[in-house]
């Protein structure tokens, strides 16, 4: 697959993109590209109980409203928009982790696909407040790998910070909990499907998929 291609693609550039009405109506570029991947529903009339003007409360996604549903995006049969390899590999593992996730004891409560480029570094953040548990699977290519970082790793912790180092494999699977803070830095192309979970779930086991176990 062509990666500077990709790198160049409007698909790519889409979900580097936010609009953020907080500080002016700008559009800001972040570092890491993000795609919507939750299952759709319906309103419910208990949405209205959530109209409180006595409780606002910013949302995170106050800077990220042209965060789109992948599926849309995947829909755009157009090479300039995104290679066909590409889109095909994307689908490809979409399939692949969604299968994972559909036999879990959970659903999810929010999900996405998150890209990050060789030698970016992504901050250390946390998740939404109602998060208990979040269940990630990266996809590692190692095409325009660089060596910006010493190791590719994840930053964790609060107060007392740690290095955990991406496993030897080029498909693996983490979780965090209780909303642990943690941010990324990498040398390699990854594509991060993640999953948000209201609740605790219980872990696939590391002999029943195709993915390197990743304790955190």
């Amino acid at each position: 697959m062509d990666f500077k291609r990709f790198k160049d693609s409007a698909f790519l550039h889409f979900g580097h993109s936010r609009f953020d009405y907080t500080s002016g109506y700008n559009f800001i570029q972040r570092d890491a590209a993000l795609y919507e991947t939750s299952s759709f529903f319906g309103v419910h009339h208990t949405n209205l109980d959530k109209f409180n003007e006595d409780e606002y409360i910013p949302s995170g996604f106050a800077k990220s409203l042209t965060l789109c549903h992948l599926k849309n995006l995947l829909s755009i049969n157009d090479p300039l928009f995104l290679d066909f390899a590409f889109k095909k590999e994307i689908t490809r593992q979409w399939i692949e982790v969604n299968a994972i996730i559909e036999s879990l004891n959970q659903k999810p409560k929010f999900s996405m696909l998150v890209i990050s480029e060789p030698g970016v570094a992504i901050p250390k953040h946390v998740h939404n407040v109602s998060v208990k548990q979040t269940l990630t699977f990266c996809y590692t290519f190692h095409d325009e790998k660089n060596n910006v970082f010493d190791n590719s790793c994840f930053i964790v912790g609060k107060n007392e910070e740690r290095q955990v180092n991406f496993p030897n494999s080029d498909k693996f699977y983490f979780t965090f909990l209780d909303r642990l803070p943690h941010g990324l830095c990498s040398n390699e192309w990854n594509f991060f499907w993640s999953y948000d979970y209201s609740d605790y779930v219980d872990l696939p086991k590391e002999s029943d998929i195709d993915f390197i176990y990743l304790p955190i």
